[in-house]
């Protein structure tokens, strides 16, 4: 029986390694941070639009002051204040898509050791004592 159990385990390691899992994980986590990254750069895109509306607004906004536009301060007030509201908007997304960047990262890393403990394990189970191997097995 015990025989019969220790082929099963070191057949289920050898299916492991020789698995395609290291690559699914690999292809899954460069898929999955090209979408983040992706995104990022279109929020990132979006915020320097934003900020480069609201500067062209302030350069309009002294011209009515003095005098030099055609707008009316109403209507380049509310879009200034649209403008601000896209801004912030903006910011949040960027601050949102940074923080996702950091967190797959830290977790793909913590996938792989898992990944990786797991493999080694699979490595020393030959030659491990009978304890050994009941401590990796559960």
């Amino acid at each position: 029986m015990d025989a019969l159990v220790e082929s099963l385990v070191l057949e289920m390691f050898n299916n492991a390694k020789t698995s395609p899992r290291a690559a699914l994980l690999d292809n899954q986590y460069k898929e999955h941070m090209a979408g983040v990254q992706g995104n990022l750069k279109r929020a990132e895109l979006a915020l320097s639009k934003h900020e480069s509306n609201l500067e062209g607004l302030k350069i309009e906004l002294l011209a009515v002051i003095k005098g030099e536009s055609i707008l009316d301060r109403g209507t380049l007030n509310e879009t200034i204040a649209v403008t601000k509201a896209g801004l912030e908007k903006a910011a949040a997304d960027v601050a949102y898509w940074r923080s996702e960047l950091d967190n797959s990262e830290s977790v793909t890393e913590q996938l792989f050791a898992e990944f990786q403990q797991v493999m080694s394990w699979a490595g020393a189970y030959k030659t491990s004592t009978f304890e050994e191997k009941k401590m990796i097995i559960t």
